[in-house]
């Protein structure tokens, strides 16, 4: 990215800048007089008041409007802000207790619960379908937050009721009337008695292990939608009015989320296929294609059919759509076309967005009143669609934004939502709608806001919306610009970073320009190619100068000037600075033709014209050596010294030698440096002499091709060029420079970190410290791969548990010895050991499966031994956990002090479940941990302050966070889901261990490296395994893992 704004224009344009601020102030009170003495009057015209501004002397284009609402880039704390007001206020005005309606005395025995006894009256009622909207978003809130404030809400309110309702039962079976919002609860007659605080309660019921009581009142509820709600023969759901057999579009959402969240509870396909059904019956009687829209109702045999498109109930559609989307899986056939008419009502409906932000009562009807709970449920659909990567964020971020800047002027300083069209039923003329009340008791505007605000936290928490040319735009990274206008790059390059931006006070900078042997794509190791400059500032104590590397691959001494890469730089440069300059591998090929970067070759000021084919128009061309003079004179002039290059070696050999440009680019370039009186380092031939001294054959690995280096390549070429810089007999950068980091170049992990002798399948790794020995330990499961007659997946049977042992903090792995594990005898299988210590005895949990066997069918269960020495290993017992499939234990403390363990229940969907024990050897079953992802081999570490789950899901690994470890949110994205570039890691990660050490969290996982997509064979090379390491990264509140970044892993003694 750059600033459209170059340098000779910076001072004038900031000074034209702070005159429109002026401007802006003086609009701002010209804009208040005149509504204040011309109310009903024109306005005067601004250029009659401020002619001494005009289009010469002032950039009018960045004059602000006077927006009716505040058009700005969302903020997440402020959004939280705003939603805290509506949160606090429902807390006051929703109480959750009982009264008796003759005394109106408080009732808190609810075994003393009467026909007399009613729900205490606040604002709103807690049983209703605009409340169930309400709970699901206080919990939504809690997810995007991690704030149990908002879920505390749901929680409380769902257990009262819950509570309550057997004694209200009671009564109601023996005298047959009790309050109606409890014979709702319990006898519910509609489907807006049933279908949103059902599917509610069953979100908190997997969320919330502290709401697991409300399995009665589901069934309640999910019974009547099934099997007691009216419908036409077709089965639609329908009513008995304003007409007989009316559809309403409102009853979309009263039914089908609370099926769809009742077939992923129960697993349990006929909710699940009801919901779709309902869905496509909906879709054919209410929905509009030319318009995009759905109508509000259809009467069966009415004809024309009367075509309202009121907002509200196009809401409730939308929600509907986008619960199917969470809930059926990508894999599902009828998602596809879901998916298609959310898309398609998505577009229609932003093309009604009002200039205020709002939607409009009837959508198409600009003379309808803007309302705003669909308003607010129309900003959670698209915030969330972006969220979940069903919208494009440039196209529909603004629309979002706009739509919460105006939602949030609709909250009032009591945290009451205004502008909320009453409950409504179904008209056949316009005016029923245009004339329905608002009111800030409609109690449908609460939950819709709430989740639109949620959704835009979480939005805040992977966009980064700015404002550009006075329009709010988003942006997939955080820009460094202040300017009120700046360009944007190509996203196959690095991000633009602003020259100069790591400064520190007035401490010097060292700049590095060049090619993609300096800086290789988009610098983050993409098809494992890295180059020299990416790793520089090692070599520097960044305390007292920092490094920035501002190459860019493809670009030659000529197009790195032409492209005004050059001058983002030189507008960086500050007197004491030192700039390195390394041109040279792309300025052959052609002048004026397809990428069109050659300069002439020489030193001399030579130079030629010619007509560019890309544009028609004129360039002349000068010599290597012109433009490397042209740089070194520039930055001379800054006061910044410089360091001319000449460039890397390629890996061309002849007769044992790596082939130089001694007598092309590095001549040249030496000429340049001589003729500037600059330092001169001669690259090419030094770091050929490094390569020379390993061979050409041990070379192999420093390059990915002939031109572009691997880390390691990177590297050596790195610390060969430091150390000629420490060298350099007229060059003062070494008293920045690290002496020790130059002779001792930094160690990182091989690829594979590991692999088994003697089965070649190591997998399900753990890594821990050996106090007795002072070494680290990996645990694994040592899958048979090499054996050579196999039968189904008999070679997964069988197994032993390996250890591999590092001396040098899990740099270097090497095969100690297996496991003598006390239990079962040579035909056992084990499998996925999970090992800690407490107090000086270690602890192995590991399941076992209790024969070899050829199929995945037979009991595996966890048992618990015990070690002094991590080698020998007693036989404790055999833990009684939720089933007899269960497998891949990870044990850890919880904040309650007590130790919770987290294993896989197979039979139960392949879900996470956990147990908990006082002292490692009694263990209490709890249940299921995390609902909403199957998938296997759980690890848990604490880290930034949360804790993390990261979880096997079989397309990478899925990641959890939690701050107390009993609700869990997952991560947008998995890690280690995309192959790597490296040996043996060009699949995808599996069953991993995390080490947290010393700050940093490695991550130590197994790859299949023969199970390459769309291969299916059974053999050696798809069978066997190794262990890879990774370092994990906490950016955005996003757990990632580069797994083509080099780890340079040192663990210390924990």
């Amino acid at each position: 990215m750059k600033l459209s704004f170059g340098s000779t224009q910076h001072q004038t344009f900031l000074a034209q800048f702070l005159i429109v601020i002026f401007i802006i102030s003086l609009n701002s009170l010209s804009h208040a007089q005149e509504r204040k003495s011309n109310s009903g009057k024109n306005r005067k015209s601004d250029v009659t008041n401020k002619t001494e501004f005009n289009d010469a002397n002032t950039p009018l284009h960045l004059l602000q409007p006077d927006y009716p609402i505040n058009y700005q880039a969302s903020d997440k704390d402020q959004i939280e802000n705003q939603l805290k007001t509506i949160v606090n206020y429902l807390e006051q005005v929703t109480p959750a207790g009982i009264i008796d309606s003759k005394s109106q005395k408080v009732i808190t025995k609810y075994e003393n619960i009467d026909r007399y006894s009613q729900l205490k009256k606040g604002d709103f009622r807690l049983t209703s379908y605009e409340w169930g909207v309400t709970y699901a978003a206080m919990l939504r809130m809690t997810q995007v937050t991690d704030n149990e404030t908002y879920l505390n809400y749901a929680r409380n309110r769902f257990a009262f009721l819950a509570e309550t309702a057997p004694f209200f039962k009671k009564q109601l079976d023996e005298v047959g009337t009790i309050d109606p919002l409890m014979t709702k609860v319990l006898q519910p007659k509609t489907l807006d008695d049933a279908g949103a605080i059902c599917a509610a309660m069953i979100k908190t019921s997997t969320f919330d292990k502290a709401s697991s009581k409300l399995d009665t009142l589901i069934g309640n509820y999910i019974d009547y939608i099934m099997y007691h709600q009216y419908r036409l023969k077709d089965g639609t759901f329908a009513r008995k009015r304003p007409l007989y057999n009316t559809v309403w579009l409102d009853d979309l959402f009263m039914s089908i989320p609370a099926l769809l969240q009742m077939g992923k509870y129960r697993h349990d396909d006929k909710y699940t296929q009801e919901a779709v059904k309902q869905i496509k019956l909906f879709k054919d009687k209410l929905f509009v294609e030319n318009k995009g829209l759905f109508r509000h109702g259809w009467a069966e045999g009415l004809e024309p059919e009367p075509t309202f498109f009121w907002a509200r109930a196009n809401g409730w559609a939308l929600l509907t759509l986008c619960e199917a989307l969470d809930v059926l899986p990508k894999d599902n056939e009828d998602r596809k076309w879901i998916m298609d008419l959310y898309q398609q009502q998505i577009g229609s409906l932003v093309q009604y967005q009002s200039g205020q932000g709002l939607w409009h009562q009837l959508i198409d009807k600009n003379d309808s009143y803007l309302e705003t709970s669909a308003s607010a449920i129309y900003v959670f659909a698209i915030a969330h669609g972006i969220n979940q990567g069903w919208l494009n964020a440039r196209v529909y971020g603004p629309v979002v934004t706009l739509g919460w800047n105006a939602l949030s002027q609709k909250i009032n300083s009591k945290g009451q939502v205004e502008g909320t069209c009453v409950g409504t039923g179904m008209g056949f003329d316009p005016a029923f709608y245009y004339h329905r009340p608002t009111s800030a008791f409609a109690a449908h505007g609460y939950g819709p806001m709430l989740l639109a605000g949620a959704e835009m936290i979480e939005l805040c928490n992977h966009w980064f919306p700015k404002m550009n040319d006075s329009a709010i735009h988003f942006y997939g990274q955080t820009l460094p610009y202040s300017e009120p206008i700046f360009e944007v790059g190509d996203p196959r390059h690095p991000p633009y970073k602003k020259a100069g931006s790591s400064r520190k006070g007035k401490k010097p900078v060292v700049f590095v320009i060049g090619d993609s042997t300096v800086k290789n794509g988009r610098d983050k190791g993409d098809l494992g190619q890295w180059g020299w400059a990416s790793f520089f500032d090692r070599f520097f104590d960044t305390s007292k100068i920092t490094v920035e590397n501002h190459a860019l691959g493809g670009r030659s001494s000529r197009t790195f000037l032409t492209e005004g890469l050059w001058q983002n730089v030189l507008e960086g440069l500050q007197e004491g600075d030192y700039l390195f300059i390394q041109f040279g591998h792309n300025d052959g090929g052609p002048f004026d033709t397809g990428r069109a970067r050659a300069s002439i070759k020489g030193a001399g000021e030579e130079s030629k014209t010619y007509t560019m084919e890309a544009t028609g128009g004129p360039e002349t061309v000068y010599t290597f050596g012109h433009y490397m003079r042209h740089y070194i004179e520039q930055a001379k002039a800054h006061g910044v010294k410089v360091i001319a290059l000449a460039h890397t070696p390629r890996n061309n050999w002849e007769d044992g030698k790596m082939v130089r440009v001694t007598d092309t680019y590095a001549k040249w370039t030496k000429q340049a440096a001589e003729d500037e009186d600059v330092c001169y380092i001669d690259a090419n031939d030094l770091c050929a002499k490094e390569y020379e001294k390993i061979g050409q054959e041990a070379t192999k690995p420093y390059y990915k091709d002939n031109v572009h280096t691997s880390y390691i390549g990177a590297i050596t070429n790195g610390n060969t060029i430091a150390k000629a810089t420490y060298n350099l007999e007229n060059c003062d950068l070494k008293k920045y420079m690290k002496k020790e980091a130059i002779d001792n170049p930094t160690k990182v992990a091989s690829k594979p970190l590991y692999r088994d002798p003697k089965f070649d399948g190591a997998a399900d790794p753990v890594v821990i410290w050996n106090k007795k020995e002072q070494k680290w330990f990996m645990f694994y499961t040592n899958r048979r791969a090499n054996l050579e007659k196999t039968n189904g997946v008999d070679w997964v049977h069988g197994t032993p548990i390996g250890i591999a042992e590092s001396e040098d903090g899990g740099l270097n792995w090497k095969y100690r010895a297996d496991a003598n594990i006390n239990y079962g005898g040579d035909s056992t299988t084990y499998w996925a050991p999970e090992v800690i210590e407490d107090d000086g005895i270690y602890h192995m949990y590991l399941t076992v499966v209790p024969g070899i066997f050829s199929d995945w069918n037979h009991p595996r269960h966890i048992i618990h031994l015990t070690s002094s020495n991590l080698i020998d290993w007693k036989f404790e017992s055999q833990l009684n956990l939720a089933s007899d499939k269960v497998i891949d234990a990870e044990v850890v403390k919880s904040p309650n002090g007590k130790w919770r363990m987290y294993y896989n229940n197979e039979k139960n969907n392949k879900s996470i479940y956990y147990a908990e024990s006082n002292d490692l050897y009694n263990w209490e079953d709890k249940g299921l941990a995390v609902g909403n992802k199957r998938g296997e081999g759980p690890v848990v570490f604490f880290w930034q302050n949360q804790y993390f789950m990261i979880i096997d899901s079989w397309d990478g690994l899925s990641v959890f966070s939690s701050k107390n470890m009993q609700n869990w949110h997952l991560q947008k994205e998995n890690i280690l889901d995309k192959p790597g570039c490296y040996e043996d890691d060009q699949v995808k990660g599996g069953h991993a261990d995390v080490v947290i050490n010393n700050g940093r969290a490695y991550i130590f996982y197994f790859t299949h490296p023969g199970r390459l997509e769309g291969v299916n064979d059974d053999n050696y090379e798809t069978r066997r395994s190794s262990i890879q390491v990774g370092e994990l990264k906490f950016v955005n509140n996003q757990i990632s893992c580069n797994r083509n970044l080099p780890v340079d892993i040192k663990l210390v003694n924990p």
